[in-house]
């Protein structure tokens, strides 16, 4: 695990979440199986976290296991549920069912805010984004709540989610035709990207600086 973090840090985030969401499902029974136990998968995420801030100085991976281990047994039912429903939401959207998306992820904003889940939040709002943007090409709504991701990752400070944020705004003021913004927000996220040794975004963020 550790070597994973060191040799392919961009891959660690989403390992990570998915262990701790996993932990989760193991506490409450609904996960149904012989394999890892709750505390396996904490104790995994940690590795994984020990190794990944090590590798690129990105601390915010062990603030969200501790918002994990800190969750109050009436806050993990309420998180369960609402991830639940987050990744019926995902589902749609790989579906093409945009206009669901959209209508029925609202309501789990405040939910979210409820109990301070400011990651899952950003996620929320990606979600709506892309949700604006493919769905009803209404690229105003989806500035909109790639900003509020943004506004998510700084109060956060998580660089994983400000990037994607970022290169979001810059796709979005590309196809705005809005040139200086997109510079400035890609150039932005590619900074942010190097530093922290992302370099898929690295490669994004380079992409549109060239086609502007």
């Amino acid at each position: 695990l550790s070597e994973l973090a060191r040799q392919a840090p961009y891959h660690v985030p989403a390992a990570i979440w998915s262990a701790m969401r996993r932990s989760l499902a193991v506490d409450d029974g609904s996960m149904q199986t012989q394999g890892p136990t709750s505390e396996d998968l904490r104790w995994a995420a940690e590795m994984m976290e020990s190794g990944y801030s090590a590798a690129t100085g990105d601390r915010s991976f062990g603030r969200f296991i501790g918002f994990y281990v800190g969750l109050s047994p009436p806050e993990q039912r309420i998180k369960r549920d609402l991830d639940r429903r987050f990744q019926e939401l995902v589902t749609k959207h790989q579906n093409g069912e945009f206009g669901i998306v959209i209508d029925r992820s609202k309501s789990l904003e405040s939910q979210y805010r409820q109990i301070q889940d400011y990651w899952q939040l950003a996620n929320l709002h990606h979600l709506r984004g892309n949700s604006f943007y493919l769905g009803t090409a209404n690229s105003p709504a989806a500035e909109s709540e790639y900003r509020k991701m943004y506004e998510a990752a700084d109060r956060l400070n998580a660089p994983y989610l400000a990037v994607r944020a970022l290169r979001s705004l810059a796709m979005i003021y590309e196809d705005q035709r809005r040139i200086e913004p997109s510079l400035s927000t890609a150039e932005q996220a590619r900074r942010l990207s190097q530093r922290f040794k992302l370099d898929p975004f690295v490669l994004s963020a380079t992409i549109t600086l060239g086609n502007q």
